[in-house]
């Protein structure tokens, strides 16, 4: 059974921010979440309730942030960007997981 993609307003907001092919990319690429939630690495310390997928275009990292809950078979997405500096825009957010 399929988990539900859910999308958080940092989501957004941060995916409106990145160039039309990224988008395009990352669009394509969190689909497939519903299938295989866990196919990203889940993070540790701090960030431990948070998965991220890792993905490369056009010689760019980029990096999406998300949570899965199992329970109610949702993968909610919160966060996407380049790799630089990620993780401190993300400790910024104080994403908090359900």
């Amino acid at each position: 059974m399929k988990y539900t993609l859910l999308a958080g307003k940092t989501f957004d907001k941060s995916l409106h921010k990145l160039p039309l092919d990224v988008i395009k990319h990352i669009d394509d690429l969190v689909f497939q979440l519903e299938d295989n939630p866990k196919e990203g690495e889940q993070l540790k310390g701090e960030f431990r309730h948070l998965w991220s997928l890792h993905t490369k275009l056009n010689n760019v990292q980029y990096r999406i942030i998300y949570s899965v809950n199992v329970v109610k078979r949702e993968v909610i997405l919160h966060y996407a960007g380049s790799r630089e500096n990620f993780y401190k825009e993300v400790k910024r957010l104080r994403l908090k997981v359900a």
